[in-house]
């Protein structure tokens, strides 16, 4: 799939000149997001594109902003500066090849300041308390004052971004009850007033006494490198990270998603994983922990790759916008958001809890003209997507302030920081619960009234919090839902509601696997699998089938009622070891209760030829002007000796031990060029080894002409087929060491773009003329490194000649489907003729060769079969004694 889609845009442009294709982009949208410096914002555009290319241009406010490839949307414009007075910007998208294929957008972009006063966040005092006694933190106390606030409430994060919560500024001086110690002397604390990105500031103030004895944390500098997929679930990643006093460290434990992925040592990094399991999002999370520090770790959010198939349902980025009051309990308000394959055509939409309806998608984004205030300070809105009829809808909550129109500080009234404590059980299925909140105007109320699962089951003072509800009535499910309401004059004034986990007393605690156990059987060679019997217990399933992983691969869904389970082909991984795996997931599909198991593989698999595997290879400093330092690693999997050989450039080197490995060698000799080649093959007594494996690197960057130079080369460009007197010029070519700004395609004094050096390729473009006198040549070159470049010269292409058609007549041909997968249907036809006879039919590649020729009957009507063509754009000819007719196709 990945190949047809390099060259479907070849497909789109060529249907383009024939106006057979109808290319349209539809519902743009922009969305501001906050920039690198205050007053400054990124227009996040996005898009519905049919029949289109594989590239658009952004242009508009006098200004063209380039050309980007489809695959990059939402795509972020910017940043621009916003002034003193919302700006009216317009975007126009076009095709980057269709003439007329365009949609456009007038979007507002926020003021900057709105009112001519700057707020600004001063006098911040930040004094520390005691350490928790169980874990990384300690008690804060905040102060601070605020010029100009654009609203009441201040939100907080920590240095390593967690984010604390949102407050009443009237609540200050506040405290902060565990603040997270990020494992080093000093803090961070950012505080920003609510919904005012530009009014933020940041203090440092040092750790507490009582953790500073602790070391500090030394990893730093981490990053992460999204290799290819590996299968429709999993992806490599390769981490590094420095490490500032590795004495103080004794390994590191790296999670993805919050699963444990294993310990490792500093001599491992950088450390690849092959076959990281997707979590079925776009975003991935990693973190990497020291092992004996406690608190001392690093977070990095990776982005999946596209090759994955994003066939889950997600909701993103909802956005709201409270417009006006309409009423003293309604207000109009505009909602926009992101959904990843939502397979229905409508979604729903949620009002504080309540279902305000269902609209379709092509309503969004969406104005509701009477929103129902809740009451609270807070309003809560919910939107909910389905993939098909039969599946769970895929939701996301957003809680918002309510407008200031509803929430006037004379009549308002507010319920924050609802917590709840569970406790023992009852033998009446009810349970022991303390409950606890802060009022915003706690001078205004004296009562308030709790409900357990919608129903009330009190009235109590405000003072008598905390309170302590001994018989709490358990729903029978995995959480109840406690709601608190203030009473005003003997009626509601507002209500807060908080959902929580019941005691492990009443649901039984929660899901674990344990007990795991594996049993290995017969082989069987032909296939490289084994009989494999798995069997074990749980405690809590969730549900009662489970999924079984094979070495990170899903390999099937089971029933626990066929445990033992015997697997006849469980398959081999090449190694000394495997993996299987077994998760259970909830009634919604989420994975949240697994067990691994590590096991060696049966001898009779492993004694087989010898292989060498893993072959890596690590460059370092230089010794001489022609020589360094190099370490090489591998596995061997059933070698003939302990000692393998290694050659450096086609040259023997040197033998070695098999347990000197990891081997460093300080003196590997360059071979003058940008890579060197290393080979290594395992000593077999008496007859040379036919054990070997080869790897190709780049030399080191400290070397002349090698290293990190940038290099393009190999460039490749070959004409598509004449159509209506143009052609697509195809390019392909290799490089290395590229800058960051990409590369540019130039030639005949046109600039045909700028590229990121992922861009799939071939590149097409095109359509050029084919006059049969221009001189067409094409020079890729690095963007920030003129010199880093290469050629190639086409020379002239003739599409003017036409073709000799022995009775001068032109014929037309339908052909479909297209593009096709398995059959072609082929109708041909010649003015004055109802039959065209038997026929030559022959084949030809987009580059010109001919790939099947071959005789019909009736060349007027005839099917053909293209199964095993591979994918790409194809010219069919069909030659008569009567005339020639032609037409393309595409291979899917």
């Amino acid at each position: 799939m990945r190949r047809l889609l390099a060259f479907l845009p070849m497909l789109f442009l060529v249907a383009t000149l024939v106006a057979q294709v109808n290319c349209q982009i539809s519902n743009l949208t922009v969305t501001w997001l906050p920039g690198p410096a205050p007053c400054q914002y990124f227009a996040v555009l996005n898009f519905e594109h049919t029949g289109t290319t594989n590239q658009f241009t952004v242009q508009g406010n006098g200004q063209n902003y380039g050309t980007f490839p489809y695959n990059l949307l939402p795509l972020p414009i910017g940043p621009f500066t916003a002034g003193a007075q919302i700006d009216t910007l317009e975007f126009v998208v076009s095709d980057a090849v269709v003439q007329g294929c365009q949609s456009f957008v007038v979007a507002a972009l926020p003021a900057c300041n709105a009112g001519g006063t700057d707020c600004a966040i001063t006098n911040v005092q930040v004094q520390t308390g005691d350490c928790l006694p169980n874990a990384p933190a300690f008690q804060l106390w905040l102060n601070f004052e605020v010029q100009n606030p654009t609203n009441d409430f201040f939100e907080l994060w920590t240095s390593g971004g967690q984010y604390l919560g949102i407050f009443p500024l009237g609540l200050l001086p506040l405290q902060v009850p565990a603040f997270p110690w990020n494992g080093g002397p000093v803090q961070e604390l950012k505080i920003c007033l609510n919904d005012n990105p530009d009014c933020c500031t940041v203090v440092e103030f040092p750790t507490p006494p009582c953790l500073n004895p602790m070391p500090p944390c030394t990893i730093s500098d981490l990053k992460a490198t999204v290799g290819d997929c590996t299968s429709d679930s999993t992806f490599a990643v390769t981490l590094s990270f420095d490490v500032f006093d590795p004495t103080q460290v004794d390994s590191f434990f790296v999670t993805a998603n919050g699963q444990s992925l294993g310990a490792f040592g500093f001599n491992q990094l950088p450390l690849t994983f092959d076959s990281l399991d997707w979590n079925g999002l776009l975003f991935t999370h990693m973190s990497v922990c020291a092992g004996n520090l406690p608190g001392c770790c690093r977070e990095i959010q990776l982005v999946a790759p596209d090759c994955l198939p994003f066939d889950t349902c997600e909701v993103l980025n909802i956005f709201v916008d409270p417009i006006a009051c309409t009423s003293d309990s309604t207000y109009k308000l505009r909602v926009n958001f992101q959904a990843t394959n939502p397979g229905q055509d409508s979604f729903a939409v949620y009002a504080n809890g309540a279902l305000l309806g269902n609209f379709p998608n092509t309503a969004a984004p969406l104005t509701i003209d009477s929103f129902s205030w809740s009451g609270n300070n807070f309003d809560v809105l919910k939107i909910c997507v389905q993939q098909d009829s039969t599946s769970a809808p895929c939701c996301r909550t957003r809680e918002f302030l309510a407008p200031g129109c509803l929430t006037a500080p004379d009549d308002s009234c507010g319920v924050f920081n609802l917590v709840v404590d569970t406790g023992d059980c009852n033998a009446d299925s009810t349970y022991n619960l303390w409950v606890n909140f802060q009022v915003l105007q706690p001078d205004q109320y004296l009562q308030f009234q709790a409900y357990a699962n919608g129903v009330l089951i009190g009235t109590y003072n405000l003072d008598s919090l905390p309170l302590h509800i001994e018989h709490f009535p358990w729903n029978g499910g995995q959480n109840d839902v406690i709601k608190i309401c203030l009473i005003d004059n003997n009626a509601i004034a507002c209500c807060e509601t908080l959902e929580f986990a019941v005691p492990d007393c009443l649901s039984g605690g929660p899901c674990e696997v344990f007990g795991f156990q594996v049993e290995t059987g017969d082989c069987h060679p032909d296939d490289s699998t084994y009989v494999l019997v798995v069997n074990f217990q749980v405690q809590n399933p969730p549900s009662q089938t489970f999924i079984l992983y094979a070495n990170g691969q899903v390999f099937g869904t089971y029933n626990l009622s066929q445990l033992p389970l015997t697997i006849p082909n469980f398959p081999y991984d090449g190694g000394q070891n495997d993996v299987v795996k077994v998760c259970f997931s909830n009634n919604i599909g989420a994975i949240g209760c697994c067990r691994t198991l590590e096991f060696p593989v049966p001898d009779c698999i492993t004694q087989g030829p010898c292989e060498i595997f893993d072959l890596v290879v690590d460059t370092g400093d230089c010794t001489t002007d022609s020589t360094y330092s190099i370490w090489i690693n591998f596995q061997v999997q059933n070698p003939a000796s302990g000692q393998f050989a290694l050659w450096a450039n086609g040259v023997f080197f040197g033998t070695y031990n098999l347990n000197q490995l990891p081997l460093n060698i300080q003196n590997f000799p360059w071979n003058g060029g940008p890579n060197d080649y290393l080979k290594v093959c395992i000593v077999t007594p008496g007859t040379p080894s036919a054990c070997c494996r080869t790897i190709e690197y780049p030399v080191p960057g400290c070397l002349g002409g090698g290293g990190n130079d940038c290099h393009i080369y190999d460039l490749q460009v070959i004409h598509t087929p004449c159509l209506c007197g143009q052609f697509f010029a195809v390019l392909t070519f290799e490089h290395d060491n590229g800058g960051p700004a990409g590369f540019d395609i130039v030639g005949n004094g046109n600039n045909y773009g700028n590229y990121s050096y992922d861009h799939p390729q071939p590149i097409i473009l095109g359509p050029f003329d084919g006059d049969g006198v221009t001189q067409y040549e094409f020079v890729v070159k690095d963007h920030l490194n003129g010199d880093c470049r290469d050629e190639f010269v086409l020379g002239e292409v003739d599409c003017t000649s036409p073709t000799n058609e022995p009775n001068g007549q032109a014929g037309q041909m339908v052909l479909s489907p297209n593009p096709a997968s398995n059959q072609l249907n082929v109708n041909a036809t010649l003015p004055g003729l109802s039959n065209l006879g038997e026929a030559t039919v022959e084949v030809y590649h987009a580059d010109g060769r001919r790939v099947r020729s071959f005789t019909v009957p009736e060349g007027g009507n005839f099917r053909m079969d293209v199964f095993d063509l591979p994918a790409g754009i194809y010219r069919l000819s069909v030659q008569t004694a009567a005339g020639r007719v032609e037409g393309s196709f595409a291979k899917q």
